[in-house]
Parts: structure tokens; C-alpha cells; sequence
């Protein structure tokens, strides 16, 4: 998903790999509904000094760019999505998350993770 506008979006308790009936995503920009579907890897593109807070989520990539920012609390990169990039200015903040793929700061991106849990991929 990409997030283009200079907003805060809070995205709390999104899960990768959940099949169900039904579940609606609602955020300040829009609304989606997920019928008789599932979602292998939610992506998360912040930019153009977008803001996202993220809590308590299993996401597949989080790719920041372009001055946005991301505050990423008790969550689970699990890569299936890809990898983390930090990139072109942007700031990235991660606090007690489980991270099972690489992390890229390049283009003065910041990435400060505190506490984290790492899991090595073969």
C-alpha cells in the first residue's frame, strides 16, 4: 500500500497469510474490504513526508522513501514482501520487532531499532 499524502496513517493489528470471510482495513484515506480473500504480504510505502505509526502488525516490506517517516512499535517484518529500505532522507523507527530480513539505510536514510529480535534466514 502505498501512502503518498504528508499524513499521519495508523496501521495496528494487520496480519500476513490470514485467510478469512471478511475484514475491513480503515484508514483516513480509505477503505478496504478483504471478502473470501487472503493477503500473502502487506507492503507498506510511505513517501512524500508521509507518517506512518505502525503497532502490534505482521507486514511483508516496509520500503520508506522520499523525507516520509515510520514509527514501527511491537511488530513482525517477516520479508515475505521483501526486505526493509530506508532510504532518501527518510527516518525509520522500530522498537521491539521481530525482524526475519535485511534492512537497507541508503541516500541518508536512519534506521534506529531498539530491542529488537532477530531471526536469521538460512
Amino acid at each position: 500500500m502505498a501512502f503518498p499524502f504528508p499524513k499521519t496513517q495508523k496501521l495496528s493489528n494487520i496480519e500476513d497469510k490470514v485467510s478469512g470471510t471478511k475484514k475491513k482495513l480503515e484508514l483516513s484515506d480509505r477503505k478496504l474490504s478483504f471478502v473470501n480473500s487472503k493477503v500473502d504480504a502487506f507492503c507498506f510505502y510511505p513517501m512524500n513526508e508521509a507518517r506512518l505509526d505502525i503497532s502490534d502488525c505482521t507486514f511483508g516490506q516496509l520500503n520508506a522513501l522520499m523525507k516520509s517517516e515510520a514509527v514501527v512499535r511491537n511488530s513482525t517484518c517477516d520479508g515475505s514482501g521483501g526486505y526493509i529500505l530506508v532510504a532518501n532522507k527518510t527516518k525509520v523507527e522500530m522498537v521491539n520487532c521481530t525482524l526475519t530480513c535485511p534492512v537497507v539505510a541508503t541516500d541518508e536514510g536512519e534506521a534506529d531499532i531498539h530491542r529488537p529480535r532477530l531471526i536469521l534466514q538460512p
